[in-house]
């Protein structure tokens, strides 16, 4: 059964902050893990606690890239690739899988100059809150195209935020226009961690820093060690100092992919080889997957690690999906 969640879609936002909107509709259908064996839940380490297919007929609808969601479970923020947030609240069964989305909202972001961006000009790819979990104050959005990491105060809302610019090394400067800073990751405050999609340094690795900008901007470089044909999409920090990578793939011969990888957050410093673990692996042809971009992680009521991804379906809705999924970490 179709639920359904009023969306409504700022189409136009001032420099006072006033908007003109436009309601739409955004089903959220459960769906099984594996479509085949839909009372197949395990994915390697991880359990599938419930998943959803999106839809809109809004024209802002999709492209989502990076996600958060809050420390209840029961808010979610995206950002898109062309430059739009996503907020919602996400709705769950009787025994806490996730099953449906509700009350969701589409804004423009806004540039510098408080206007909303257009395109590719915000192409919007990695998102931290910089408390974590908490979706109503600052966060960090990082973009790929024109490299720079923002700022926003959500403080008052979505709708009106307008960023600052957060000092980054000059590194990026030699990423490819389509390598940019995929996943950011708060790693205390005043730093944070950025992983490159596919921009490579002289070992061969994806490039990765740590950014210290409550410090006057310091970097300090490192390096992932690239698992082809997989590239970067996203990470996140647990609540017990684990790093997770998400990874996609998306080739001719492979088809469609996802994995996630787990590793000691303790071993993030200047100069580091980061390898770490794959936790879990899927394809398209077996499982409810898609392009997965966004990946978010809190804890749950009894200490559980719940791990949540999202695809981008860059705008072909007929060709791809809109998919948000619940997992949960087995412990070691």
């Amino acid at each position: 059964m179709k639920r359904l969640g009023a969306a409504l879609i700022a189409l136009a936002l001032t420099w006072n902050g006033g908007a003109a909107g436009q309601g739409v509709q955004v089903a959220s259908d459960p769906i099984p893990l594996y479509p085949t064996r839909p009372d197949d839940r395990i994915a390697g380490r991880l359990l599938y606690r419930g998943g959803l297919v999106l839809s809109s007929r809004a024209g802002a609808f999709g492209g989502w890239s990076g996600l958060t969601v809050s420390a209840d479970g029961l808010r979610i923020l995206a950002i898109s690739d062309e430059a739009h947030w996503l907020t919602g609240r996400l709705v769950y069964d009787i025994r806490g899988d996730l099953d449906g989305l509700t009350d969701a909202e589409i804004f423009p972001m806004l540039g510098i100059d408080g206007q909303p961006m257009e395109g590719k000009d915000g192409d919007a790819e990695g998102l931290a809150a910089i408390t974590p979990n908490w979706l109503d104050g600052p966060v960090l959005v990082s973009f790929e195209r024109e490299h720079r990491i923002w700022r926003y105060d959500l403080s008052s809302g979505v709708s009106k935020a307008r960023p600052a610019l957060v000092p980054i090394g000059s590194w990026t400067q030699i990423l490819g226009e389509n390598e940019g800073m995929e996943g950011i990751v708060l790693l205390e405050p005043g730093a944070f961690l950025v992983i490159s999609e596919n921009g490579l340094d002289a070992n061969g690795d994806l490039r990765a820093a740590i950014e210290s900008y409550s410090r006057g901007g310091m970097t300090q470089l490192l390096g992932l060690a690239r698992h082809p044909p997989y590239m970067v999409t996203d990470a996140a920090l647990t609540h017990d100092g684990s790093l997770l990578i998400l990874e996609r793939r998306f080739t001719i011969a492979g088809g469609i992919g996802m994995e996630l990888r787990k590793l000691d957050a303790r071993l993030i410093r200047e100069g580091a080889r980061l390898t770490g673990e794959i936790v879990a692996e899927l394809a398209a042809h077996d499982a409810n997957i898609d392009n997965m971009e966004g990946l978010a992680v809190r804890r749950g009521a009894d200490g559980e690690t719940l791990v949540y991804v999202m695809s981008d379906n860059n705008y072909q809705p007929l060709l791809q999906r809109t998919l948000l999924l619940m997992f949960q970490l087995e412990r070691e």
